[in-house]
């Protein structure tokens, strides 16, 4: 397993895109010390393997070469068990793009209220509108249902027309709801 990519964790609704989420942060080296180093796995064996290599969160996932699905609960037990660092785990419940029917919405709904039951750090999500916009209305009804869960929005917002803004999209939702830590 090796680290895909390091997440700014200013917002808790934020894309993969390394823009620190503070306002009025210059310094490069402050946005530096306020990385983290996650890592995305499929298995419990990588979770561990990264976790003494120093990760400091894991994203756990199904099948990495779809970009990552909705891994087995049973998994997602299996490493809360045994990794004493944050669990995130991925909410998709197919590959493709990211325009989900209802019923996709409502099962990804199930998963996230059976993950926060585990006692898992958060979820990892990204709902998009038929025009590829952030579907504003299904993000903010899952991001509410995983409360008080930390709530990542995945690379979804890298197939926006506008990533610029669906980033601003996201900041304004995570402000509304209550879910922007400074």
């Amino acid at each position: 397993a090796g680290y895909r990519h390091l997440r700014p964790f200013g917002d808790r609704l934020m894309g993969r895109h390394q823009i620190h989420a503070s306002e009025g942060m210059s310094s490069t080296a402050n946005s530096l010390n306020s990385l983290l180093c996650e890592a995305c796995v499929e298995t419990l064996d990588d979770a561990l393997r990264a976790e003494r290599l120093g990760a400091q969160r894991i994203e756990l996932c199904a099948d990495l070469a779809q970009d990552g699905l909705t891994p087995p609960a049973d998994l997602v037990g299996a490493c809360l068990r045994r990794l004493a660092i944050p669990l995130m785990v991925m909410v998709r419940p197919r590959g493709g793009d990211f325009v989900y029917s209802a019923d996709e919405i409502a099962r990804m709904a199930e998963d996230i209220v059976h993950f926060r039951s585990l006692g898992v750090a958060g979820v990892v999500l990204g709902v998009l509108d038929a025009q590829h916009r952030v579907d504003i209305d299904a993000t903010r009804r899952l991001a509410q249902l995983a409360a008080p869960l930390d709530v990542t929005f995945h690379k979804a917002i890298d197939v926006t027309s506008d990533v610029l803004g669906a980033l601003r999209a996201l900041r304004a939702l995570a402000r509304r709801i209550g879910r922007f830590r400074r």
